[in-house]
């Protein structure tokens, strides 16, 4: 709420507000986890997507490959799966053991920040995570470069941190 007040947030431009649930995919023994991949099902109205991140093996910790989806029902589909390289080398994986491990329902607000011919979006999430073993809340800023120059994170990030305390990870 602190950044959503601040002059940093009202200098941004656009005011998107999206209601959000998703819902995290794995293995009983967390074998895509284990191997630098999530596996999510995102609704957004009637719209669904599937999305697949592999953190990869670059050693490169704030950069991931992204696959998308679109769904026609919001579940998992493990078909599309199999035209992705890097997960036919984990070993001893079946998409036929992936369960929902939890579900993330949260309103999203995004804004752009244009700076020195760099956009970069800025996604505020504020919700619940919801897993067997309890519920947590969720408040998370996601900054993602749209186009320009990938040091302008790092100077937004600094930006934000002066309007409350952040660190960046790739947790998704």
């Amino acid at each position: 709420e602190k950044l959503s007040h601040s002059p940093l947030w009202r200098k941004l431009r656009g005011a998107e507000v999206r209601d959000l649930h998703s819902t995290y995919y794995d293995s009983a023994d967390r074998r895509l986890l284990r191997n630098g991949f999530t596996l999510r099902v995102r609704r957004s109205g009637n719209a669904s997507t599937q999305t697949l991140k592999w953190d990869g093996s670059s050693g490169r910790a704030l950069a991931r490959r992204e696959w998308e989806w679109a769904l026609s029902v919001p579940e998992a589909a493990v078909e599309p799966l199999a035209e992705v390289a890097p997960l036919s080398q984990v070993a001893h994986f079946d998409p036929a053991a992936l369960r929902p491990l939890c579900d993330v329902v949260y309103k999203r607000t995004v804004r752009l920040w244009e700076h020195r011919g760099t956009t970069l979006e800025l996604a505020l999430d504020a919700g619940q995570i919801e897993a067997e073993a309890g519920n947590e809340a969720l408040s998370e800023l996601e900054i993602e470069l749209k186009s320009g120059d990938p040091a302008a994170v790092f100077e937004l990030a600094r930006r934000v941190n002066e309007v409350l305390p952040v660190s960046p990870s790739t947790e998704s």
